[in-house]
């Protein structure tokens, strides 16, 4: 099963039922692509077809509704509030009271659940400039709990934009990505974003016409486009508690002495397709890694990179920051070949 596919299953979770269409405007593809997908998820025991010819719909199969079979999904829990003088804390103790999700919650997964719902509420209230925000904790495929963030605010990617001068909203999360970015340092670390990303088995972030996917399970990083456009910001978090990693091992893979020195700077985030070749995109990558004393680069589900990418990033900026370590990691061969070649003209 795909990110597509998770797409799918957290819709139907989420809504009910699903049509065709509804998937077609959900991922972008054809009718035809959206049946065939539709058809492998039934196939699969994963959703039950209702009807027939254009009033078919899809819901989740009983089993894949409650994986252990003993009981129905707990029903959803949602609140809405205004957020002048709001703080997050009283919005997670309501949802614990409300959610028998949450209630049931103990030891790394409260912890995990707490951090990361807690932290996307702050970023609402705090980056947003809402009107509203409203919360929703509910069940998900495969066991997990999962909540939804959304407010009808200018979200944090446009006053990124904004007060860094950046061209795009795309490009403010791209440089949020990499952590030790934010809009108001004196108040935040810029880490607000990059480690519930790094603690959910699905994360995902939509902003005007950007929707940004962490599937961590199997490492896999996208951008995709949303149509229309969110007016505001949605975030989706999800994760299993059985399999909640503790907060503390997660904090100490990329922080030392209680710093955080260590990113990790995924390729596939700056570019729609999954080729590299200019040096204008390596600088882009770049911007900001300074910051750290390691920086991770993920190649994952790139096929190409260029000369010149190449050697911008493991050349040229390793020679102007010769205290910084940084690590290629999920290359292909043709990645290998031209970053080797680079990291070789470096030690020159």
């Amino acid at each position: 099963m795909d990110v597509r596919d998770e797409a799918i299953l957290e819709k139907i979770a989420k809504i009910g039922v699903i049509a065709n269409r509804d998937v077609v405007a959900l991922l972008g593809v054809s009718r035809q692509a959206a049946t065939a997908r539709l058809s492998k998820l039934v196939a699969a025991g994963r959703l039950a077809r209702v009807g027939a010819g254009r009033s078919t719909r899809y819901r989740l199969a009983e089993r894949a509704a409650d994986p252990r079979g003993t009981a129905a999904p707990a029903p959803a829990v949602e609140r809405e509030y205004d957020p002048t003088g709001l703080e997050e804390e009283r919005v997670w103790e309501e949802l614990q009271a409300a959610s028998s999700l949450l209630a049931t919650l103990e030891g790394e997964a409260l912890g995990l659940f707490h951090y990361a719902l807690t932290e996307m509420v702050n970023n609402a209230i705090d980056h947003a400039d809402a009107t509203r925000i409203r919360v929703r904790v509910s069940s998900r495929p495969e066991g997990r709990i999962g909540f939804e963030v959304e407010d009808d605010g200018v979200g944090a990617f446009r006053r990124l934009q904004t007060s860094l001068g950046l061209e795009s909203e795309l490009h403010a999360l791209q440089t949020v990505s990499k952590g030790r970015h934010t809009t108001q340092p004196d108040r935040h670390s810029g880490e607000g974003l990059f480690f519930p990303t790094k603690a959910a088995a699905l994360f995902e972030h939509e902003r005007g016409a950007i929707r940004w996917v962490v599937a961590n399970l199997r490492g896999e990083h996208a951008i995709g486009r949303v149509e229309p456009p969110r007016k505001g910001t949605l975030v989706r978090f999800a994760a299993s508690p059985s399999e909640a990693r503790p907060l503390g091992e997660l904090f100490a893979e990329y922080t030392q002495d209680f710093e955080f020195v260590r990113t990790e700077t995924v390729v596939r985030l700056f570019e729609y397709g999954t080729r590299f070749v200019s040096r204008s995109e390596a600088k882009r990558l770049l911007e900001g890694l300074e910051r750290f004393d390691e920086i991770v680069v993920d190649f994952n589900g790139v096929s190409t990179v260029g000369q010149g990418f190449a050697d911008e990033v493991f050349r040229v900026w390793p020679r102007a920051y010769p205290e910084k370590l940084v690590v290629p990691v999920n290359m292909n061969e043709a990645v290998a070949f031209f970053v080797e070649r680079a990291r070789r003209a470096r030690d020159r």
